[in-house]
């Protein structure tokens, strides 16, 4: 399922950001966003199943996704800008994937690479500054404050929820059975994707250039 959800975050978010230019109601688009970060985010934090917790997970990046077109298409900028963001869904949820072993989370496995590729990617996905999403999340702070300052409120309060989320796998991972080391591959993998996020969020120009190409 969790793999499922992956597949349906970038299926999603590339149809919506594809067709983002020929919207005309951005203003449903924002409400649909928010109802879908709010409600797949208290599934997340409700589901004890490691599959379904992902897959709610990835849902609530597309509400993400949705939320960067929606915001930037009501703030007179280009919507493609969902592009970049959602490169950096795509990162930090392949890190998640490879990272995380178990059934449940009590069955949760770890070693210092999985651990490290959890608390990475689960980082980055709540947009925690200092890695690669929150350079985006940066751009759609701004735009949201142009907008009206209680929009901002609003990203906020879904910013924090989606932390708290990802901090429920972290608290687990941390206190889980411990695993065997990775295959070698499979560490080449983690320790990419992790220097990736970082390098991405440590040095935002890489990005910052690009969006303001785009917006």
């Amino acid at each position: 399922m969790a793999k499922k959800g992956f597949i349906i975050l970038l299926f999603i978010s590339a149809l919506i950001v594809l067709s983002a230019e020929k919207i005309n109601n951005y203003s449903l688009l924002l409400f649909l966003a928010f109802a879908a970060i709010i409600f797949f985010n208290i599934k997340a934090l409700a589901e004890n199943d490691l599959n379904k917790y992902i897959f709610y997970g990835f849902l609530v990046q597309a509400g993400y996704v949705i939320l960067d077109v929606s915001i930037s298409g009501l703030a007179g900028k280009s919507a493609y800008f969902g592009f970049v963001q959602l490169a950096n869904f795509l990162l930090a949820g392949l890190l998640l994937l490879v990272s995380v072993k178990g059934k449940d989370f009590k069955s949760i496995k770890f070693n210092n690479y999985l651990l490290a590729g959890i608390l990475i990617s689960c980082l980055a996905l709540a947009g925690v500054p200092g890695l690669n999403l929150f350079v985006g999340e940066y751009f759609l702070y701004t735009f949201a404050y142009n907008i009206h300052p209680l929009l901002l409120c609003a990203c906020f309060v879904c910013s924090l929820l989606t932390l708290l989320t990802y901090l429920k796998l972290v608290s687990y991972a941390c206190a889980g059975a411990h695993h065997e080391a990775p295959g070698s591959l499979l560490k080449a993998g983690i320790i990419i994707l992790c220097l990736t996020c970082i390098i991405l969020g440590v040095f935002p120009w890489i990005q910052t250039g690009l969006i303001e190409a785009i917006i």
